[in-house]
Formats: C-alpha cells, structure tokens, sequence
C-alpha cells in the first residue's frame, strides 16, 4: 500500500449510545492482512473503501440500529450494494453486527470481502491501493479474500488531524508545482487531468465537497473533472460499465428486451404515467412527443422562446410535426405564467389565417430555473380547460426534484407527457424516456421507428441507465452546491448573474459584464478547466481544484474587462465556443 494514513474532518460528533471503532483486514494475504479501512471522498455524498497501513477511518457502531456510520459533516451510512463498499447518504441497506471475535457480519455473514484493484474507480486511486469491495458471487480473478474485525478507538479524532481546504479568496491557480506545500500560494499555470496528487497534496486538493483525502498515494483526478461548458460530460461509473456483461441481449424493437422493459417502466411509474419508450437522446424523445400530439397541419406549439424544442432541435418542430412556432418571452424573465401564454395562444376558432395553438411545452428546468409547481398546476387547468395538450421537456426534471423537493407524480400529473433525460448530470452514456399513457406511447413508438430511432440490442445502454438513477441521483445535489459558491463568488468580484443561480447553472450577463466571449475558453484554458460561453454548467464530477480555478478564471475575466470592456450586439449561441469552433 501506498498511502500510510486517512485523515479525518468533522468526525468529533458521536451517535448517542454508539461505539467509535475502525475497522481491520484480515487476510492469508501478507500485503493487505492488518490493513486499515478508510473512505476516501469520491463523489457528492459518497466515500469509498480503501486499504492502507493504519488505523484508517473512524466509524460510530450502534448495536440497536445494526449500522455503521461515518460523520462528515453529514451522515453517511456503510452499504454493500453494488459491489462497492462505501460510506453514502443513501441510507442503509444491510443489517450489520459483530460476532464473538468481533468479525464484522452483513446479514449475519463474515464473506465476500474483497481487495481489488484497478477498479476504475473515478480518482484512479485503485491503481496503487486496494479498494474494499463486496462480491456475494462471482468475485474477479485477482482479488484478495479478506473478513473485517473491529477495533476500538477512545475518540473520533484519534486517527487523524483536521484537514484545511483552500480558502476560497486565493487569487493564484492551484499547480503541481505548489502541491507539496499545505497551501496555494502563487504560480503561473493550472493542473490538469493528469496531474498526479503525493503527500500534503492529496489532502488539500481532494474533490469539491470532500472531508477525507488520502495521504502519500497517487491519484489522478478523472477526464472530465474540470468540465464546465455542460452537465452531459458525466460519465459512466464502474458500476455501471461493468454491468454491460449483465445485460440483456434481445430486440427491443420487437419489444423483447427485458432490460429496456425494465427501464421504461421504472421511468414511467417513477413519473405516474402507464408507459414509456426509450430513446437515443432527448431531442428525439421531444420531438416524437410533439409529433404524436400534433395531429393535422396548420398546427402550432407554444413555448418559451428559450425552449431546447425550439432552439435546439435543429428546426425538428418544424420538418418532422410541419409546425409553427409562437415563443413567447416571460413576462417576469424567468418562466412563463399563464398570463403569458394566454395572451400569445392562437384559438382553433374557424380562422383561415392561423395556425391554431394544439400543445404547450413547457421545460423544467430551463437555464437551471425551476418551474414554481403553483403555475405549472394553473397552466395546465387552463390547457385541460381549452383542450390543449401539455408537454413536458423534463430533461432535468432530476434538478427541479432535488431542489424543489415536488414528487415526480406531482410534476407527472399535470402533463400529457414528460421527456426525462438520462446522460444529463446523472451520467449514463446515452438516452431518454418518453413517459405517457399506452396509447400515446405506441403512437411515439410508430415515430421513433420512422425517425431512425429503433435500437436492436438496447438493453446494455438501459441496464447503465437504471443503475445511473440509482447510484448517481442521490449525488446530483454537490452540483447544485457547487453551482452557487461560484455564483456567489461571481457576484462577489463584481460580476452580473442574467438569472439567478437555482440549480447546477451559473447564466453570467453577456452583456453587462463585457467581457469579450474570445477570451472564455483561452482564459479556461490557462487555468486548467474547460469553458467556453457565459453559461457554467455543474456536475457531481466536478473536483475541487477545478472549482477553485474557475474562481480564478472568472476574476481573470473580470480583470481584463475592466481593462478593456468588450461591446458588441452579436448574438452569442449557446453551442458555440468563444474562439469560433462549435
């Protein structure tokens, strides 16, 4: 093992009547037998298990609740459920007690504790250090069998000392070149992907959000961990890529798959409706939507005139459904209320003129807005009222829920139909489901087919899917947070937000802050981060160091426009990098 020692922060706040233990490897194996566990910060809301030489990380045992947990400030419980151990807000999913020797039972079971490495866990620290994992069956070649015993600490912070993060006002990028030292303090250049975090280092740069960090190990920040231009760049965890394997095989275009089955219920109970379909993206799963309302031209949508439908569908309403368009631009800058649509809707009133209004689509969020539930509720009466049909483009619908905390049947049962995005934020590879009654989506179905959309072997992109909503939404959250540190940090140094910061987006006023949009991404570029519009998108992915260095590209930014003020009446696409390449 690499690293000598976990250090903890925020672990002095004990579980009334629980007992601070650590736990211990026991192997035939020499080279991990003694080890300690820690739990190590590798998303939001989520710390792995680690082996190393020590004590590892302090945990509080509570024998009348049968569980594990480690304080980080909040509380996170020990599961066993996909293969990783790890230390989660999700809750717990075992029974948990010790025997005689004090050997650590999952459901009165001391087995299928394993080392692994080159678990292509996100922060690469598998590739020097054994990960802790849990496999009931079919355990890889390569890993070693061990069972855990528990030993007894005096106080939570006997293993460690406190860790101390960057403050948040440093005005030099963070580089590899200062990353021996305990704090930042002035160089020329960023770290990027590749840089490789030893001693004080790892401690004081681990990811946004992280309380743990390990100590003189090697461990490489993952591909898109500086990523910002949008919430799409996550990726597939393990757990995800190495259910492939697992996955069903059969046609889904006969409606055969199971897992794609599997997938489009889960989608369609999780969001109170009798069925979906699965699609290859978004854009497809909107426009087979308005496709299969629409049922005779002259026909019209009505939207907000920001809508991913309207603008960033490649003109799809208008080719595929032959429909007009009435965008509407809100009144209060943020949504559309029904005052709005209302006074823009075009009645099917017998004039030969118009293209009467037959669907609103509304989009939750939008620019990382929430939708108000009170006037989607009063939108959607008067629709009913009027015999519109009402659609949903909930590609983040994931981000209302988490920080609106309205149900998805709540959303659901206002809409005719609801468009749920798959690779935004929460990291499958591909994908969205279309949710709606039976009718409707074997009429969406009909569609996808015609538009090139049926999948023959979909259940591997499905399997990954379901697994990304289970493991990965629960950490959606960090991206909020981290959205509005930089918002409020932006705001600190002078700049203007256009809206405000709800969810995982920062909107900077392209035009009051005149700062030249040329300079975005050759500034990011410096500090080691990837932007490149006036919108900063988040995910749970996001590190800290990454997060750090936008501040310090933005202040950049800041700088020069003071110096030299940018002003132009060009229209700035949402796509389109500062230096001209889309």
């Amino acid at each position: 093992m690499n690293f000598r020692t976990i250090l903890v922060l925020a672990a002095s706040t004990s579980i009334a009547l629980a007992e601070n233990i650590y736990l211990v490897a026991k192997s035939n194996s020499t080279e991990i037998n003694g080890n300690g566990v820690g739990f190590p910060h590798e998303g939001a809301g989520i710390n792995y298990g680690f082996l190393g030489a020590g004590q590892g990380s302090t945990l509080s045992y509570s024998a009348a609740d049968k569980q594990l947990t480690l304080d980080t400030g909040v509380l996170q419980y020990f599961r066993v459920s996909g293969d990783y151990v790890r230390a989660s807000v999700e809750g717990p999913d075992a029974a948990l007690t010790f025997d005689s020797n004090d050997y650590l039972l999952v459901n009165g079971s001391s087995s299928y504790f394993y080392a692994c490495k080159n678990t292509n866990d996100p922060y690469k620290y598998s590739a020097s250090s054994y990960e802790l994992m849990y496999y009931p069956e079919n355990a890889p070649s390569g890993c070693l069998s061990l069972t855990l015993q528990k030993k007894d600490v005096s106080s939570p912070s006997s293993s460690g000392v406190p860790i101390t993060t960057p403050g948040s006002n440093s005005t030099a990028p963070i580089t590899s070149s200062t990353l021996s030292t305990s704090t930042a303090t002035s160089s020329h250049s960023a770290i990027n992907s590749t840089t490789t975090f030893t001693g004080a280092a790892a401690m004081e740069y681990a990811p946004a959000g992280s309380f743990f960090a390990l100590v003189e190990t090697n461990a490489q920040l993952p591909e898109n961990h500086n990523e910002f231009r949008s919430d799409t760049f996550t990726t597939p965890t393990q757990s995800m890529i190495n259910s492939i394997g697992l996955a069903s095989v059969s046609d889904s275009v006969y409606n055969e798959d199971a897992d794609t089955k599997a997938l489009e219920k889960k989608l369609a109970d999780l969001m109170g409706f009798e069925a979906g379909v699965f699609c290859v993206s978004g854009t497809l799963s909107n426009q087979i939507a308005l496709r299969s309302h629409l049922k005779q031209p002259p026909h019209s949508v009505l939207c907000d005139y920001r809508g991913h439908v309207y603008v960033h569908e490649a003109g799809g309403l208008a080719t595929l459904s032959q429909a007009m368009v009435t965008d509407i631009i809100p009144s209060n800058g943020l949504y559309l209320t029904l005052e709005d649509i209302v006074a823009r809707y075009i009645p099917d009133d017998g004039d030969i003129h118009a293209a009467p209004t037959k669907v609103v689509s509304l989009e939750n969020t939008l620019h990382g807005l929430i939708y108000p539930i009170e006037e989607i509720k009063r939108i959607s009466e008067w629709c009913r009222a009027n015999g519109l049909l009402i659609h949903l483009d909930g590609a983040r619908i994931w981000d209302a829920n988490i920080a609106s905390g309205v149900p998805f049947t709540e959303y659901g049962k206002y809409f005719d139909s609801i468009s749920v995005c798959l690779s935004k934020g929460l990291g499958a590879p591909i994908g969205s489901v279309l949710v709606g009654s039976a009718d409707f989506i074997k009429k969406a179905n009909h569609f996808k087919k015609q538009n090139g959309g049926g999948i023959r072997q979909c259940g591997m992109l499905c399997r990954m899917a379901s697994i990304a909503i289970d493991e990965n939404f629960p950490k959606m959250k960090q991206s909020h947070v981290m959205a509005k540190e930089v918002a409020e940090y932006a705001e600190s140094i002078g700049l203007i937000l256009e809206i405000p910061c709800q969810t995982n987006f920062v909107f900077l006023d392209p035009l009051k802050n005149h700062i030249d949009p040329a300079l975005i991404s050759v500034v990011g570029e410096k500090y080691g981060i990837k932007i490149s519009i006036f919108r900063l998108s988040f995910s749970f992915q996001n590190s800290r160091v990454a997060v750090d260095n936008l501040k310090l590209a933005l202040k950049e930014l800041k700088e020069e426009a003071e110096r030299n003020p940018y002003h132009s009446n060009k229209a700035i696409g949402m796509y389109k990098a500062g230096n001209g390449k889309e």
